[in-house]
């Protein structure tokens, strides 16, 4: 029971502190009134791993290093880690950000919504690709 309680409160404490927002200039003060928000996820200039690889250079390090080890998979690897953007991971984020801003302030985020009057870019800088364990927030 005390490891359960002790892993639960690292991973609590991992996403409090794992997203910030960086608020540059001016306030959030015009999302009050708004009820959609637009969303556009951008990957173009994203780093991995501690050596700050392109994303090019991280697929065909990883590529090579799964058809070493057994033919065929790095190219199934490759498959899915492009599909996973649209099939996990952008919409894991638009169902957290709906469950706690639509839920409790009326805001829905989406993609794709053109009437909508504000667009949320979410652009990723930096990750740390590790084992999928299947953790739902």
């Amino acid at each position: 029971m005390k490891k359960n309680l002790t892993l639960l409160l690292v991973l609590f404490t991992a996403v409090m502190y794992s997203q910030k927002i960086k608020l540059k200039q001016g306030s959030l003060d015009f999302v009050k009134g708004q009820k959609e928000i637009n969303v556009e996820f951008v990957y173009d200039n994203m780093k991995l791993l501690k050596k700050n690889l392109t994303n090019d250079e991280y697929v065909k390090e990883h590529s090579a290093e799964l058809e070493e080890k057994t033919k065929g998979k790095g190219k199934s690897w490759e498959k899915s880690w492009y599909a996973s953007r649209e099939l996990i991971f952008a919409p894991k984020f638009l169902e957290l950000m709906n469950r706690y801003f639509y839920e409790d302030h009326g805001i829905y985020f989406g993609e794709g919504l053109t009437d909508a009057n504000y667009t949320l870019i979410v652009e990723t800088i930096w990750i740390y690709p590790s084992w999928e364990v299947g953790m739902q927030v």
